[in-house]
């Protein structure tokens, strides 16, 4: 399994280094090697957009939302409206636990949801979901072609 998960692209947006390393340690343990973090809104649209300039867009955007500048969901909201987002998987990855905030990401187009502090077992499994997910979003698109 963690074959599959090597070749993804990731880039982990949070304003806090200690939560990008962490997250990054995470996902090095599951083989996942291109892995790339941004601190705000600002950086991470600059980041998406030159990775996708290059043809080498992301797999999965792993995203905090309360940060500087832009939130997370403003940035959700900024990707989900731009078609070239749409096999990117984006993660919300945040201490915001209300349930209207949780349904309204979902809403907006969020893939999947994570609420710090998550346990190591559970961020793997949603890793894994969220895999599977792109794996699939893959597979249409080539048929497609």
């Amino acid at each position: 399994m963690v074959q599959e998960l090597r070749p993804l692209h990731v880039l982990i947006v949070d304003d806090h280094t200690l939560m990008r390393k962490l997250v990054g340690k995470h996902l090095s343990d599951l083989g996942i090697e291109k892995l790339e973090t941004a601190t705000d809104g600002a950086e991470t649209l600059a980041t998406l957009e030159a990775a996708q300039e290059k043809g080498k867009p992301f797999d999965m955007v792993l995203l905090d939302w309360h940060m500087p500048n832009m939130s997370g969901l403003e940035l959700l909201q900024h990707c989900r409206s731009r078609n070239c987002y749409d096999n990117t998987a984006i993660v919300m990855l945040t201490g915001e636990c209300e349930p209207d905030k949780v349904i309204l990401a979902l809403q907006e187009g969020a893939t999947s949801y994570m609420m710090k502090p998550v346990s190591q077992e559970m961020f793997v499994k949603k890793i894994r979901e969220v895999a599977h997910w792109i794996e699939q979003r893959r597979g249409v698109k080539n048929a497609a072609v």
